[in-house]
């Protein structure tokens, strides 16, 4: 399990480690493993017609389901291996011995570590002969082991058979074989290769798992139906194992809805972000940002004198004067709306601008002003406040930068953070929720 990719902060735990209960491959090929094999009644108990379906029907005793769990790591793991990587995918590379929290020795192990050294360097091995005969043989012949593997695996994997974890280190070695195998000989999909298609007969584990995590029950519905149509265990994996910070209390939420998120323009106060929470609010000039709107531009922000939260102070510009600027995309239920008047906390705008102004020397700009509804959409003018959501489009679509801004990602250091736990993360946040977020994301550059 060790090669699967894993959140920030996330290891593979102790309870999630297969031991190694193979024999030795025999080093014969993949597909007649059986039929030489000590598990040849077996395998004549589980596949009398050419597939595995009636493995359900099977009431394995004790000492036949060990057998097939031996026979599944030997035959499927390991096999597998050696068919696709030769001697460099012996058991010698895969095992390793363990201890317990209690530092005894408990036994030999199951270790991936290994797995996506070899994999490269298999891969790097066929670069040059890809779309030739030879790798298009090759491709058709480890696919059908592929095949053949997952066949076995969505008959095995019945709650009552393989035990959990044995089960999902032989799905995840051989999902990643897969995705290794087609990478490398350049596999074009035009023909059906079978993959592991039981995982609902066990994602209670994951989900559970997840409401430990801190998930939200309407998120972990989203992440069941995504898992569905990917039917990767990778994915399974990897979002299980993502802890979310506890920002919303989400005890009232069920899976069809996330209370926490749910949006009471008059009953919910604005968020400072101070400890102190009495930093004041700061307006906005609103006779000079109604007049940026009547001449058909729209009004900007131009933060000043923002060394601190005192001396603070927001100018209205006008996109008749500037072409480049930074629009904040945000859910009003984070805390940053205000429905009565164009004011915010002096400790959130401070927080805007010294976004602002490091996102703009990152891209080679002075201080850009920004865009923010809640400020810049006026409230006391119907018309206007008409006026300025037919520019949406307009205003998300023009910004030079566009800023997410999320309760949740925010409690993360995206530095420490690799793409996949940036984006996963952004997919189950407050932010992908609503459609307005949902079109300024999708507009920006």
């Amino acid at each position: 399990m060790e090669h699967l990719l894993l959140p920030h902060g996330a290891s593979v735990g102790e309870d999630e480690c297969a031991p190694f209960i193979a024999i030795d491959w025999d080093d014969g090929p993949f597909l007649t493993y059986p039929e030489r094999s000590i598990f040849v009644h077996l395998h004549e108990e589980l596949n009398p017609k050419g597939d595995y379906h009636v493995l359900e029907k099977i009431n394995f005793t004790v000492a036949q389901t060990r057998s097939l769990e031996t026979f599944i790591q030997t035959w499927l793991v390991f096999g597998l291996l050696h068919e696709i990587f030769g001697r460099q995918g012996r058991a010698s590379e895969f095992v390793v011995p363990r201890l317990d929290s209690a530092g005894r020795y408990a036994g030999r192990f199951l270790s991936t570590t290994a797995l996506l050294g070899i994999a490269t360097n298999w891969a790097e091995s066929w670069a040059h002969l890809t779309d030739t005969d030879e790798a298009n043989r090759l491709l058709d012949h480890l696919n059908e082991c592929i095949s053949v593997a997952f066949g076995v695996l969505n008959a095995a994997g019945l709650p009552a058979h393989l035990t959990p974890w044995l089960l999902w280190s032989t799905v995840s070695v051989t999902q990643t074989l897969q995705w290794v195998v087609d990478k490398a000989l350049q596999y074009n999909g035009t023909k059906s290769v079978r993959t592991w298609s039981d995982w609902d007969s066990h994602i209670e584990v994951f989900i559970a798992r997840m409401h430990s995590n801190g998930w939200c029950p309407a998120d972990v519905k989203k992440w069941r139906l995504i898992a569905g149509l990917q039917g990767g265990f990778q994915l399974l994996y990897y979002l299980s194992r993502m802890k979310q910070p506890q920002v919303k209390n989400h005890n009232r939420c069920i899976a069809d809805v996330c209370m926490a998120t749910q949006y009471d323009m008059y009953g919910q106060a604005t968020v400072h972000r101070c400890a102190a929470e009495y930093c004041g609010t700061m307006g906005v000039d609103d006779e000079a940002m109604i007049a940026t709107f009547d001449d058909g531009h729209f009004g900007l922000l131009e933060f000043q004198d923002a060394e601190d939260i005192a001396s603070l102070r927001a100018v209205v510009v006008s996109t008749k004067d500037v072409r480049d600027y930074i629009a904040i995309s945000h859910v009003w239920a984070d805390g940053m709306d205000n429905p009565h008047a164009n004011q915010l906390p002096r400790c959130q705008l401070l927080h805007i601008a010294e976004a602002a102004r490091q996102l703009s020397r990152q891209a080679g700009h002075a201080n850009l002003p920004v865009w923010l509804d809640t400020m810049c959409c006026p409230i006391n003018s119907p018309s206007h406040r008409s006026t300025c959501l037919m520019l949406m489009r307009q205003i998300y679509q023009g910004a030079t930068i566009v800023l997410l801004v999320d309760t949740q990602i925010e409690r993360y250091n995206l530095s420490g953070l690799d793409s996949v736990e940036i984006n996963a993360r952004a997919l189950f946040s407050s932010w992908m929720t609503r459609l307005w977020t949902l079109q300024e994301g999708a507009l920006t550059k």
